[in-house]
C-alpha cells in the first residue's frame, strides 16, 4: 500500500463513486490535501476515516436492530415482517462482490419487495462481513438464498 492515495484510487478501493469521496473531503469528514490540482489522502487519514465510519455504521445498525426487536418498525415508523442478520467469514473482495449483488436485487423492480432495507458491514481485520436485511418474508428469503448461493 502507498502512503498517499488520490480520490480515484480510494473510490475504486472502497467501491464508491469518486464524487462520494470528494463530498466526504468537502464536508470535512475525510482529511485531504490538494497537490497539483489533485486531492491526495494520506494512508493513515484513510484508515481513520474507515474506522470512524465503521463505528458509526455499527452503532446505527445496532440501534435499528434493537428498534425492530422492540417495535418491529424502523425509525420512520415503517413496519417490516422480518429482520435477518447474517454474519459470514469472507475476505473483503468477496464481501464487496456479494454486497453489490444484493444491492442490485434491492434496486430491482420487484413487486414482491415492499418496504425493504439492507445494511452491510465489512470487518477486514476479522475476515468477516455482516448483512442486516429487513423486509417482507419472501423478499428477505430471496436475499438470504442469494447469500447462501455465494457462500456455499
Amino acid at each position: 500500500m502507498e502512503d498517499w492515495f488520490d480520490s480515484d484510487q480510494l473510490a475504486q478501493a472502497w467501491g464508491m463513486h469518486v464524487r462520494t469521496i470528494r463530498r466526504y473531503i468537502r464536508e470535512g469528514k475525510l482529511q485531504a490535501s490538494k497537490i497539483g490540482g489533485t486531492w491526495r489522502i494520506a494512508k493513515e487519514d484513510a484508515e481513520m476515516f474507515v474506522g470512524r465510519i465503521s463505528k458509526e455504521i455499527k452503532k446505527k445498525t445496532d440501534e435499528e436492530i434493537q428498534s425492530f426487536i422492540d417495535e418491529g418498525k424502523d425509525k420512520n415508523g415503517v413496519t417490516f415482517e422480518v429482520c435477518a442478520v447474517v454474519e459470514y467469514p469472507m475476505g473483503s473482495k468477496e464481501a464487496q462482490l456479494l454486497s453489490q449483488h444484493l444491492v442490485s436485487i434491492m434496486n430491482s423492480d420487484d413487486p414482491t419487495r415492499g418496504p425493504a432495507k439492507m445494511q452491510f458491514q465489512n470487518f477486514p481485520d476479522e475476515q468477516k462481513c455482516r448483512f442486516v436485511i429487513w423486509g417482507k418474508t419472501g423478499f428477505v428469503g430471496k436475499l438470504l438464498t442469494t447469500v447462501a448461493e455465494h457462500t456455499e
